[in-house]
């Protein structure tokens, strides 16, 4: 599994950052203190570029923050995580938000399925629009067999 690209706002000590790991190999973090020169690159958001991988993929870093404790102290709000995995064929993009004017306090997973080939096949998304309870049972009792028969759901990361 690759990890092409993860796009930053407001967590921890990043207010804004997009990086693209794609093909990357081996990659060096440094940082400058720009704001404490005493500090050299202490504090300059290093440890949080991989901990805003696992907060956006699992809702906590390493350190066990979650919640409100992952936004930037400065911004106080606005804070997103997405990160962009890739197994095989199928694409994975994670967001996860906090305090977000838009995305609230919401996790949200799309997966692509679809071959990068000569082009004829289109990469489109494996959901399908969410339905109301009530039409959802009608439609499976009318189409689907019974639930102790029907293949149990499967993780879409690990399939498990």
């Amino acid at each position: 599994m690759k990890f092409p690209e993860l796009e930053i706002h407001n967590f921890l000590a990043i207010t804004d950052a997009k990086i693209n790991l794609s093909d990357r190999g081996l990659v060096l973090l440094q940082g400058n203190n720009h704001a404490d020169s005493s500090a050299d690159s202490n504090g300059v958001g290093k440890s949080s570029i991989p901990e805003a991988l696992e907060w956006c993929w699992f809702g906590e870093t390493a350190r066990g923050l979650s919640g409100d404790g992952v936004i930037n102290n400065v911004a106080k709000k606005d804070c997103f995580v997405k990160s962009v995995a890739v197994d095989g064929h199928i694409t994975y993009t994670a967001t996860r938000y906090r305090k977000h004017k838009t995305g609230k306090n919401t996790f949200i997973l799309k997966s692509f399925d679809g071959f990068q080939g000569n082009g004829s096949r289109r990469r489109a998304p494996r959901s399908s629009p969410r339905k109301s309870p009530a039409a959802s049972s009608a439609a499976r009792s009318r189409f689907s067999p019974p639930r102790s028969t029907r293949p149990r759901k499967r993780c879409l990361i690990c399939r498990r």
